[in-house]
């Protein structure tokens, strides 16, 4: 299950995860995130999980984050709320998701969260952002799945 909404006074948009939750789940999330976001020419999301039920598979996250650039502009900040049992998952997310050229980090506190969000304009000319190192392009393999 999950709620979205726009959080207009700080130009955001917030998806919060609650329950138990598939990778569904988070597709869907996902996609009307990334609806939300162009629709409001908004470049910032944040991501709520601290009140999900069950985990996810290493591979399950590593395929889930390294396909976000499909569904969000270069452009777009992501901050990620995680729970402690949950944490080193986010970490390991917002890992894949920097290698990616996603510009995405994981977090505890909420306000931290927001704030993060509200900090780093990207350049008018280079479209970077300050702060933040955006690799050189290069090809990325399109790997079926994440299995032994």
């Amino acid at each position: 299950m999950y709620k979205i909404r726009l959080v207009s006074e700080e130009n955001y948009v917030e998806l919060a995860y609650g329950g138990t939750i598939d990778l569904h789940d988070l597709s869907m999330g996902r996609l009307e995130a990334s609806a939300l976001t162009k629709a409001h020419g908004c470049t910032r999301l944040l991501v709520d999980l601290r009140k999900i039920n069950g985990s996810f598979s290493t591979c399950e996250i590593f395929d889930f984050t390294r396909s976000h650039n499909e569904f969000f502009s270069v452009k777009t900040k992501i901050a990620v709320l995680s729970s402690d049992d949950h944490f080193s998952n986010a970490r390991f997310s917002e890992n894949v998701a920097r290698n990616r050229g996603i510009f995405m980090k994981a977090f505890r506190d909420k306000k931290e969260a927001a704030d993060w969000l509200k900090t780093t304009v990207f350049k008018q000319s280079t479209g970077a952002a300050e702060g933040f190192h955006c690799p050189p392009a290069v090809k990325i393999i399109n790997y079926s799945s994440c299995v032994a």
